[in-house]
């Protein structure tokens, strides 16, 4: 045959065996491949297990023969709901590839996760006659993602509990500031009136009597208001503002609040108007919403600059819905943002003013209540400011922070 050539036919027949061969040996080696890299088990139609590769085997801690003929029951933590199931059985039934994150039960009892791909072997037509899940552990990975949650949770609490601390620290640093000054003007006024009763209480004007008297009787008032703000402070931090709820007409109480502060009212020249109908009937608090107005109006005193404070009452489906609108400096949009935050104060002319707790206090009584509060405002406009509350108890209760 020495010399002879081979015919074409030969020649082609030759080659494509090579070709066959060549591809035999990557899909064996490919197949070797996965092996050595992923867990692989294969099953029928109906999920029962046909074959499984070491890797497989190492991952559930079951032999071979073990998982053969077994479905994936027989690997179920429990953990993953009836819905997980079902769109993954929709998934491969439809000849569509699923790819996800499973958590599974290792022969010995522990769980362990996998990434898993499911790939259905399809017939000429698309209809899938087997499926192949494809696993790579990540247990390891899971592990150190909870541990992570659990050092931020961690973390968290220890950046809460020092801001508590911070919290507690300047309140206690404030309100030894703010007791001192009346502390002080008390002493003085009672020091005063001891020094002119001691020159001859008989000889000393009713009239000069009463004003030592009075402004003795107003710091003892304002130290009683700053001794009840800490009170406030301390009851709504420990979640222990207790409600006490009766059907009452909030038009009255308005009316009752304002005329607590004729005397003031007069003194500096400001008008309330007042616009409400006869009635507006609310399940509330009796003494925490009138605190909530005593907050909101003697606000509008403070700073409405002495023009006209407007206050109106509403229902408004199942709340009533009071306004309080001063004419006054108004807030920065920055300090609008934050104005009912416990300890919320702005300088003016660059003095702090007030303890920066009764609008917070009011926000939480508020919220108490079911209710909601908010504040419109714009420098050397004015401010107004809107509570919302149900005219029931039923979305009311305990505050509980």
């Amino acid at each position: 045959m020495a010399g002879k050539s081979i015919p074409g036919g030969l020649r082609r027949e030759a080659a494509g065996k090579r070709v066959e061969s060549r591809r035999l040996r990557d899909l064996v080696n490919f197949q070797l491949a996965l092996d050595e890299t992923a867990a692989v088990v294969a099953t029928d139609l109906h999920g029962v297990i046909t074959s499984a590769n070491r890797r497989f085997c190492e991952l559930t801690g079951f032999a071979e023969n073990e998982l053969v003929g077994e479905t994936h029951r027989i690997l179920s933590s429990g953990y993953h709901t009836r819905e997980f199931y079902r769109e993954l059985w929709e998934t491969i039934s439809a000849g569509r590839i699923w790819r996800g994150e499973i958590r599974n039960r290792h022969r010995s009892g522990r769980a362990y996760w996998s990434t898993m791909t499911i790939i259905p072997f399809c017939d000429s037509e698309g209809n899938p006659y087997r499926y192949v899940s494809v696993r790579s552990d990540i247990s390891a990975l899971k592990e150190a993602e909870a541990d992570h949650l659990r050092l931020l949770d961690a973390q968290a609490k220890l950046n809460e509990a020092e801001e508590a601390v911070l919290s507690r620290d300047r309140f206690v640093s404030m309100a030894a500031h703010e007791l001192k000054t009346p502390i002080a003007a008390l002493k003085l006024r009672v020091e005063l009136g001891l020094r002119k009763f001691a020159a001859g209480a008989s000889g000393l004007p009713l009239e000069e009597q009463a004003k030592v008297l009075n402004g003795a009787l107003s710091q003892a008032k304002r130290l009683t208001a700053m001794i009840d703000d800490m009170l406030d402070v301390s009851r709504i931090s420990a979640g222990r503002l207790r409600l006490n709820h009766e059907k009452l007409n909030l038009v009255r109480l308005v009316d009752d609040v304002i005329n607590q502060f004729h005397e003031d009212l007069r003194n500096q020249r400001i008008d309330v108007l007042v616009r409400a109908p006869e009635e507006v009937w609310a399940c509330v608090d009796r003494a925490r919403v009138e605190q909530v107005l005593i907050n909101l109006l003697t606000n509008g005193m403070k700073y409405g600059e002495g023009k006209p404070i407007r206050i109106s009452i509403a229902e408004d489906g199942a709340r009533a819905v009071i306004l309080v609108a001063d004419e006054g400096r108004g807030m920065s949009e920055e300090f609008r943002a934050r104005v009912f935050q416990r300890f919320a104060r702005e300088s003016e002319g660059g003095e702090v003013k007030g303890n920066g707790l009764g609008l917070w206090i009011t926000s939480q009584i508020v919220k108490a209540h079911g209710g909601r509060i908010g504040v419109e405002s714009e420098p050397n406009v004015g401010s107004t400011f809107r509570v919302e509350l149900p005219l029931t108890a039923d979305d009311a209760g305990t505050l509980t922070l």
